[in-house]
């Protein structure tokens, strides 16, 4: 089973004191390590399940206040803090495309989930009382069967999770409530999903369009469409993000940065980030330091 290592001077995007052998572990800061931990990247994707404490859950650039009940959802490659005001409990689901898929490349089900995938997603859930019962019940049994290493136990533990996942999405309110979206909604969710995993190599909206067997401008007319938006304009943010994301959180330079995100050198590097934010990425970079340090 393919499993999240742990990362130095902080939680991981699995538990805090969890063995890193489990899929899914209590969430315990009975000790206070998350009065203000660092931030940390993953490429896993995880689902916390707050029951007890409060505090502030910064995802990327947004902070988003902790309240018992809530479950939060977080997809590979964002950067997570916490800073708990009171002892958090609770649970922490972390897993890879490789254990979900079971090594089969077809990630149709994975990406199906709106809230790792969905555009403009809502990073929370607050389930109801009786759905909380029935979500207990599967993390505590994710829990038993992760702890076991059987060949029996992991594919268990495997067909759980989807159970847990397919619940998860009936629960979420989705972008389109219709139980069955148009064409349209659905070029334009596989569009988002696949910019989200290949914005690094695919920059055109045609090679998207390629790959989706449309044509550029009908697939830029109906995301337009739908989302009121120029299809690049996904893709740019995705770059924003990404860039944002370094700066705030890596000491590599302004032209290993701009290497990393596949521009050909730093200065158009510089001159995009300006025109995307505004500001150029050494202010941006000393602006976000100056934060973490307060």
């Amino acid at each position: 089973m393919e499993r999240p290592s742990m990362g130095s001077g902080g939680m991981t995007l699995l538990s805090m004191h969890a063995p890193t052998s489990r899929l899914v572990a209590r969430l315990e800061d009975s000790a206070g390590s998350l009065r203000s931990s660092p931030p940390l990247s993953s490429p896993f994707y995880a689902v916390y399940w707050l029951i007890r404490g409060s505090g502030i859950l910064r995802i990327d650039f947004e902070d988003y206040r902790l309240q018992p009940g809530q479950l939060y959802f977080i997809a590979p490659g964002q950067v997570v803090s916490w800073n708990a005001e009171h002892a958090l409990s609770g649970w922490a689901l972390s897993f890879s495309v490789g254990f979900l898929e079971g090594g089969m490349a077809d990630q149709r089900f994975l990406r199906s989930l709106s809230y790792f995938h969905e555009l403009d997603r809502r990073q929370e859930l607050v389930p109801s009382p009786e759905e909380s019962d029935r979500l207990q019940d599967l993390f505590s049994r994710l829990e038993e069967e992760s702890g076991l290493a059987t060949l029996e136990s992991n594919i268990m533990a495997q067909s759980l999770l989807r159970i847990l996942l397919i619940r998860l999405q009936r629960l979420y309110p989705r972008r389109w409530e219709s139980p069955s979206p148009t064409a349209g909604q659905r070029l334009t969710e596989d569009f988002c999903r696949l910019v989200g995993t290949d914005f690094l190599e695919r920059r055109r909206v045609a090679d998207y369009a390629t790959l989706l067997g449309v044509s550029a401008d009908h697939l830029s007319a109906t995301f337009r469409t739908t989302t009121g938006l120029p299809p690049g304009i996904l893709i740019q943010n995705h770059l924003v993000l990404e860039a944002k994301r370094l700066l705030a959180h890596s000491t590599l330079t302004i032209g290993e940065i701009a290497e990393r995100l596949k521009f050909k050198d730093s200065s158009y590097f510089s001159r995009f980030f300006r025109r995307a934010t505004g500001v150029a990425p050494t202010e941006f970079r000393t602006g976000a330091a100056r934060q973490q340090t307060r």
